[in-house]
């Protein structure tokens, strides 16, 4: 599985051997790690060939000179947005491993937005899942249509089967990327149906998500907690971003949620003094 995966990202099979064992290296599996950077190394690739000899001096404890420059500046793996101003602002993309929340307040357009980015991060070849307690699945999936086809949702529901086919076949043969959209409950769900999912998704459809939209983080559910008149809803927000942090580390993605903010919270944000909004420790790594 992992093999394919890197296979997706357009390395060559030759070098997949090399990431493979940098995988089993951090994983403390020093027979994998030195079985897959030796083969790498009895190649003719020669692109890792410096990272790959101080990988296996480290697990021989031989005497390094020097730390390959690849390996001390290694950059997070990014999905970039279609957008310049949200690469700049989010220096090149959302990295892996994150929960990264779109704030707003009631009717700002946090679920147009993100519909938006589903859209493009599936045009950019990225297999997007999209998880709604909100609106309905099919609410969602007409959004995102209507975003892949850049028509209003107007002219969405007047076009015919025929001409909807045509273009949707149209933009299939354009990119590999695919949309998986699930509803949920208000308020039933939890990262362990959310793991669940994801697991399904691979085993049944061979569906891998690069990157999982949840709609939204105040009306899920947490997995440790029981709402009751001894928490707070703070405290219960809190455990919500924590288990869903710890979610998006387990399976490598960036996770993006919308997240409903009082008018309260926007005066503490204006302010820049976040940390007087008693709700804001959210394990967030980047907010828009």
């Amino acid at each position: 599985m992992r093999f394919k995966i890197l296979q997706k990202r357009h390395y060559k099979e030759i070098e997949c051997q090399y990431f493979l064992g940098r995988i089993y290296l951090e994983k403390n599996n020093f027979i994998k790690a030195k079985i897959y950077l030796n083969q790498y190394l009895s190649s003719d690739n020669n692109h890792y060939q410096i990272e790959a000899q101080y990988c296996l001096a480290i697990m021989n404890h031989s005497e390094v000179s020097f730390i390959p420059y690849r390996i001390i500046c290694n950059k997070r793996d990014r999905i970039a947005f279609n957008l310049d101003l949200m690469n700049e602002i989010s220096k090149g993309g959302l990295p892996r491993k994150t929960l990264n929340i779109i704030l707003g307040s009631t009717g700002a357009g946090k679920t147009l937005v993100m519909c938006n980015f589903a859209a493009d991060f599936q045009l950019s070849g990225k297999n997007v899942l999209y998880i709604t307690c909100e609106m309905a699945e099919e609410e969602i999936a007409k959004r995102i249509d209507a975003n892949l086809l850049r028509v209003s949702m107007d002219d969405l529901m007047q076009m015919d089967k025929s001409s909807y086919d045509k273009k949707m076949n149209y933009l299939k043969s354009k990119t590999s990327g695919k949309l998986f959209i699930k509803e949920y409950p208000t308020a039933a769900a939890n990262v362990n149906h959310f793991r669940t999912l994801v697991n399904e998704l691979r085993l049944k459809k061979n569906f891998v998500p690069d990157v999982v939209f949840i709609d939204y983080l105040n009306i899920c559910a947490s997995s440790r907690m029981k709402m009751s008149g001894s928490i707070n809803s703070y405290t219960y927000i809190q455990a919500i971003a924590q288990e869903l942090r710890g979610f998006a580390q387990e399976y490598n993605i960036p996770l993006i949620k919308e997240h409903k903010s009082t008018n309260k919270y926007m005066e503490h944000l204006l302010m820049k003094n976040i940390e007087k909004a008693k709700n804001c420790n959210l394990c967030i790594n980047f907010s828009g």
